[in-house]
């Protein structure tokens, strides 16, 4: 009975385990325009920019930014997806975080993407 529950403990604490380790990841909100700044993504957070003709600089590893709002211009270290919902948005990257080249989803219209060195 004993060894049932100790084997139990175990299971769940390798389940939970990702499920912590990505809660960590920090989500960062921008509801502004005109703003210039540097954020970090540590390894698996996410960007929402919400605004307009924002300069964004992100270092770490993306798991995702959303891009609402048009002529922002983001410049990212890596990243596996982008989703691009305003208009008239430039989003570079350098590399992919856990995929070789990011899944790009374009809503809107005159948004341009690409990878950087």
């Amino acid at each position: 009975m004993r060894m049932n529950k100790l084997l139990s403990l175990l299971v769940v604490s390798l389940v939970a385990l990702p499920v912590a380790a990505w809660a960590d990841a920090p989500r960062h909100v921008i509801n502004d325009s005109g703003v210039t700044t540097t954020l970090d993504c540590g390894a698996g957070g996410d960007v929402v920019l919400n605004g307009s003709a924002a300069e964004l600089t992100v270092t770490g590893a993306c798991a995702k930014i959303v891009v609402n709002g048009s002529r922002n211009t983001v410049a990212l270290d890596a990243v596996d997806k982008v989703q691009l919902n305003g208009s008239a948005n430039t989003v570079t990257w350098k590399k992919g975080w856990k995929k070789k080249a990011p899944k790009v989803v374009k809503l809107g219209t005159g948004n341009k993407t690409g990878k950087v060195k």
